[in-house]
């Protein structure tokens, strides 16, 4: 709970924010109440989180004193996503301020605006595409990963993104039930691309054609939380990280962000590591050591990007947030189109090096469920090619990950594509005991 100090701070920045708004898309789902039509249009919406203990009557008539709509409400984290009527933001912190300042404990424990976020990525150009379609699957080997396992259906990795295409046969008989949060309807179909191409990374099958993602047999959940411009806001991705965490997510790919924080992402992932879901997020694509969110939230594993030479990708942002990097660059995999519903694309950004570490998760979590997030990424980090300075740095974290190594990790050392057919032994390296490298604050 917020003091009256930093309450009273809170309402002066949004009274100076307010002067910028940004354009905000609206979904939700209202819970016992009609849900508010979903939007392609932009309003305004904020986030707000009542004081506990607020009553239903309190929260209406601060409500209406504030010309204001409730638009969904997030019991977990105890936030409401609302929508002001123009002009209503700074009178409803004038209201909360009023409130504060006379009991020194308004209804509202903080507000702030729903910041846009995007899809993190760039459509590679064709003239500039690499013949080797699976270059960053090769650097991870995958395929010596695999001898230890390829996933299991009992680990359930949640693509919250523009959706999936349900259709598309890289997929069939792997997806368990999703939502999508921007037209409120237990549809999550991708009309983007986005996050097709960000699921085939991390889990395309093995069927003899296209493309074969981290994690083979791990299942993926469907969360649809951008809109067909691969837009969307914190709520509606906060929404979608604890539908995800409430339906059985082991792992969560989120390949978007902002470059401003919020409050209620900030909760909701809170929510995820409190439930021992891990999160995966790319670092932006910028070329810039600003942080970007959410891969810089605490506890958060961060993402950047390395090319097909293992050199760190330009366009990546980089920083202290940055814990570990895969390859970015003219990533082949599946894709959405509105003629070929099993199509295929190049494309670039850290919102495809996001997905070859949350599909390499979901291989650990396969071997080793009862692993924290802290120690997977311990497993990745001990295990991974140390690019650049020495040590941890800010434009690779530990390094760029490697499959094979960190299951062989995960399997207390034991390596079974070194097994030789001749004598059914397995060749046993040296075991590999982590000591912990780093745990998020």
């Amino acid at each position: 709970m917020l003091s009256g100090t930093q309450r009273r701070s809170s309402f002066a920045f949004i009274a100076h924010i307010t002067i910028f708004l940004f354009l905000f898309l609206v979904t939700g789902v209202i819970a016992g109440t009609q849900p508010v039509a979903a939007q392609d249009s932009l309003g305004e919406s904020y986030l707000v989180q009542f004081q506990p203990g607020t009553s239903q009557a309190e929260r209406d008539a601060w409500l209406a004193e504030a010309n204001a709509e409730l638009v969904s409400w997030m019991p977990q984290i105890g936030v409401a996503e609302v929508r002001f009527a123009h002009g209503a933001p700074l009178a409803a912190a004038s209201v909360n301020a009023e409130a504060n300042s006379a009991t020194d404990s308004g209804p509202i424990a903080f507000m702030e605006p729903d910041v846009p976020v995007w899809g993190d990525s760039m459509v590679g150009d064709p003239a500039y595409l690499d013949a080797n379609q699976g270059y960053g699957q090769h650097l991870l080997d995958v395929e010596s990963a695999w001898t230890v396992t390829k996933g299991i259906s009992e680990t359930i990795i949640a693509i919250v993104d523009s959706g999936i295409n349900l259709n598309h046969p890289e997929f069939a008989g792997r997806l368990v039930p999703g939502y999508d949060f921007i037209n409120n309807d237990d549809d999550p179909t991708d009309d983007h691309g986005h996050g097709t191409h960000v699921a085939g990374i991390a889990a395309a099958g093995i069927n003899g054609f296209g493309t074969v993602g981290v994690c083979p047999e791990c299942k993926l959940m469907p969360v649809k939380v951008l809109n067909q411009r691969n837009g969307g806001t914190w709520g509606t991705v906060s929404k979608g990280i604890l539908f995800a965490v409430d339906n059985g997510a082991d792992v969560i790919n989120l390949s978007l962000g902002a470059t401003i924080t919020s409050t209620t992402l900030i909760s909701s992932v809170q929510y995820a590591l409190d439930n021992g879901v891990v999160i995966v997020a790319a670092a932006g694509n910028m070329g810039s050591d600003s942080p970007f969110y959410p891969a810089a939230v605490p506890g958060v594993i961060g993402v950047s990007g390395t090319d097909s030479q293992d050199q760190y990708w330009g366009v990546s942002n980089y920083g202290d947030y940055i814990d570990v990097a895969a390859p970015a660059v003219n990533i082949y995999s599946c894709y959405h189109d509105l003629v070929n519903t099993s199509g295929y694309a190049y494309m670039s950004g850290t919102s495809m090096a996001s997905p070859f570490v949350t599909g390499l998760v979901g291989l650990i979590l396969s071997r080793r469920p009862e692993l924290t997030g802290d120690e997977v990424l311990n497993l990745m980090g001990n295990t991974a090619k140390d690019l650049g300075d020495p040590g941890r740095d800010a434009y690779y974290g530990f390094g760029r990950v490697d499959a094979h190594k960190a299951l062989v990790a995960a399997n207390d050392g034991i390596d079974p594509s070194l097994q030789d057919p001749a004598d059914g032994g397995a060749v046993r390296p040296p075991a590999v005991y982590l000591p912990a490298v780093y745990s998020h604050p």
